[in-house]
C-alpha cells in the first residue's frame, strides 16, 4: 500500500516531472534495484530505482511503515528522473538481474530484492 502527502506530490510534479502515482510503479517494478540513502528519525530512508512505462528510470526515495495489522505501508517521499551517472549503474544491474529475478538471486552478491541478504532482510535491522 502506497501513502504520501498530496501537497508534497503536487511539488514534486512541479519540480520533477513525476507523480507519485507514477513513482508506485517503481517499487512494483520487479528488476528494481533498493538501497538504504539513511537512517531517518522515521525510521530507515531507501531508494529504489526502476522503469515504468516501459523506457522511463527513475529514483523513488520512500520510507517503509508497518501499520497495527502488519500491513507494509510505503511512503514515498520523492520521485525523479536518473542521473546518465546513475543510468548507467543501473543499467549494468539490470541486464545481470533480468536473467536472475525468476528463483535466483537478484543481483551479485545476493544483495537484490530477493536474496539472503536483501531489501526486506536489511530492512528488518539484519543488515551484513
Amino acid at each position: 500500500m502506497f501513502v504520501w502527502d498530496e501537497q508534497k506530490n503536487e511539488s514534486n510534479q512541479s519540480k520533477h516531472g513525476v507523480s507519485f502515482e507514477t513513482a508506485a510503479q517503481v517499487i512494483n517494478d520487479p528488476l528494481n534495484i533498493t538501497s538504504l540513502v539513511s537512517l531517518e528519525k522515521d525510521g530507515p530512508r531507501w531508494q529504489t530505482i526502476g522503469i515504468v512505462d516501459g523506457a522511463k528510470a527513475l529514483l523513488v526515495v520512500h520510507v517503509i511503515e508497518e501499520n497495527i495489522d502488519e500491513m507494509e505501508i510505503i511512503r514515498i517521499i520523492s520521485a525523479r528522473r536518473i542521473t546518465n551517472a546513475e543510468r548507467r549503474q543501473f543499467e549494468s544491474l539490470y541486464d545481470e538481474r533480468r536473467t536472475q529475478v525468476l528463483g535466483h538471486a537478484a543481483s551479485p552478491n545476493d544483495r537484490g530484492w530477493f536474496g539472503p541478504r536483501g531489501y526486506r532482510a536489511r530492512r528488518k535491522g539484519n543488515q551484513s
